[in-house]
Order: structure tokens, then C-alpha cells, then sequence
């Protein structure tokens, strides 16, 4: 539902960057948000990582923040003084 306009939306705006060389999205990832009980949650392995459970608010808490950080940190082995932090 709104993945085909975020992926529109990127193509649009990579198609108007005036480069040489046309710049390609180089790693992408996509999640479909449900709301389950924290009884039913998949368990974190080596090949899962569950977060907290979300609000069906439209904002999210810095709890979620920390959270995502810490798969990131687990999935890339990066610096945390890195974490959301781009090169331009």
C-alpha cells in the first residue's frame, strides 16, 4: 500500500540528480507492521530479531529508537556513535 509510492518516491528523486553516472539505491529493506500480543512475539536467535511491540500511534517513542539501534548494531557491527548518522 504505501511501498510502491516510497519506492516511486526514491526513484524520482534518484532520476533527478544530475551525475554522470546515475545513482542506484544500494541496499534496501522493507517491514509490514502488525499489531500482535507480546505473547505471541517471535524471540530474538541468531536469525531473528524482534523489537518491542509498537502504539498504533503515528509517532514513535525513543524506546523504538534504542531498540532499532540495537539490531543495527547487531546486524552491521557498527560504531554506535554512527548509528543514523549519513555521508554525503
Amino acid at each position: 500500500q504505501g511501498l510502491p509510492l516510497v519506492k516511486q518516491a526514491v526513484t524520482n528523486l534518484l532520476q533527478s540528480i544530475e551525475e554522470p553516472v546515475a545513482p542506484q539505491v544500494l541496499w534496501s529493506m522493507n517491514y509490514q507492521q502488525r499489531y500482535i500480543s507480546s505473547e505471541d512475539a517471535p524471540n530474538t536467535s541468531a536469525s531473528v530479531i524482534a523489537l518491542q511491540s509498537l502504539s498504533s500511534d503515528l509517532a514513535f517513542g525513543d524506546d523504538t529508537l534504542h531498540d532499532v539501534k540495537a539490531a543495527w548494531q547487531k546486524i552491521t557491527d557498527g560504531d554506535p556513535d554512527t548509528f543514523l548518522k549519513f555521508e554525503a
